[in-house]
């Protein structure tokens, strides 16, 4: 159901889904908690099995609903000013974050650092520019046929790209072809109208799914590190052993679209709460990673992230200072100041 959110941060949404913003506040929640829980308490069982699971689906679960509210418009004004407004957003960011490296840490601070590597968890805001501007292509063609194929096609690109990609960090072009297929996946599953059914079997099983492949990890059963699900790099520098790395790459994009399904058949449809996060989540991803990067230089980990419960109280406090009140609407703010339209 698509309701018009009036947001209390000043954002407005119209015709949002309430079921995709819970979505995507659930999925914040988790891209917060992880980047706290992996400093120190994910190194240790059973913790370690938590982490690999979340990252197993978090991050692809996140792009597949950015697919599913993206459209292929953006060689057109729209389309470009929309673009506009996320490389703006980016750069912004990004020169925050390498300023304030420099000026606190003593940390080089280049022209070309700041245009093409991204720091921190901003590859996300690069990648969804070129996943964006790749879209055009993978949405040719109609029907399910079409959607199957590019689909496909978008997986076998990632599981190619490990054996091709030099540099990962470099415009954030490793994790963008990593995860490529499920933003494609996104986009075909709202356009053809995919959808699972929902009832309290679906429910009941898509726990199972979770408990299983946790199970799996405490046992382990998957044998894959934290590099490699996050598609930080060429598979040479990720240790993979066994099957060819492209197979393995293919079998934990199948496992992350199984999780992801999993994902959504428990997330709420009503509105609540969590549905104002859904529209901010982009405020609360970019102001975040400045918070944790500071907790890792500072060497204060033992204080803000040495145990669960710290980790839990510094994700709430995290999500609910750059998730609700002023600073969402200054995030809005800066990614329309250089587009706002004349007599606006």
């Amino acid at each position: 159901m698509s309701t018009t959110t009036n947001s209390p941060n000043g954002v407005v949404a119209h015709e949002r889904s309430a079921c995709l913003d819970n979505a995507k506040a659930g999925l914040i929640i988790l891209v917060v908690f992880t980047h706290l829980f992996s400093i120190q308490v994910a190194r240790q069982q059973p913790a370690h099995s938590v982490y690999l699971l979340i990252l197993l689906f978090h991050m692809p679960a996140f792009i597949f609903v950015t697919g599913m509210l993206s459209k292929p418009y953006e060689f057109t004004e729209e389309g470009a000013r929309s673009l506009g407004k996320i490389v703006w957003l980016y750069l912004c960011f990004n020169v925050i974050n390498y300023t304030w490296g420099y000026v606190f840490f003593d940390r080089p601070w280049r022209l070309d650092w700041v245009l093409f590597d991204p720091m921190f968890a901003l590859w996300f805001l690069l990648a969804m520019v070129w996943w964006r501007v790749l879209l055009p292509f993978f949405a040719l063609g109609k029907g399910a046929g079409a959607a199957l194929a590019s689909i496909v096609a978008a997986g076998l690109i990632s599981a190619a790209s490990g054996y091709v990609v030099k540099d990962g960090e470099w415009i954030a072009i490793a994790r963008t072809l990593t995860f490529l297929p499920f933003y494609v996946a996104g986009y075909r599953a709202k356009q053809m109208g995919w959808s699972l059914p929902r009832t309290w079997w679906t429910r009941v099983a898509a726990f199972a799914v979770f408990g299983t492949v946790l199970a799996a990890l405490l046992m382990g059963g998957l044998r894959v590190g934290p590099e490699v699900l996050l598609g930080r790099g060429p598979y040479r520098g990720l240790h993979l052993t066994g099957a060819p790395a492209g197979v393995i790459r293919l079998g934990l994009l199948l496992l992350g679209g199984v999780l992801v399904a999993a994902f959504l058949q428990l997330v709420p449809r009503r509105t609540s709460v969590l549905t104002v996060l859904g529209v901010t989540t982009l405020s609360v991803y970019a102001w975040h990673a400045l918070v944790v990067r500071n907790i890792k230089f500072y060497e204060v980990t033992d204080i803000f992230a040495g145990t669960v419960a710290a980790v839990l109280l510094t994700t709430i406090a995290l999500v609910v200072v750059f998730g609700y009140g002023p600073i969402p609407r200054l995030t809005s703010l800066m990614a329309g100041a250089p587009f706002k339209k004349k007599g606006v």
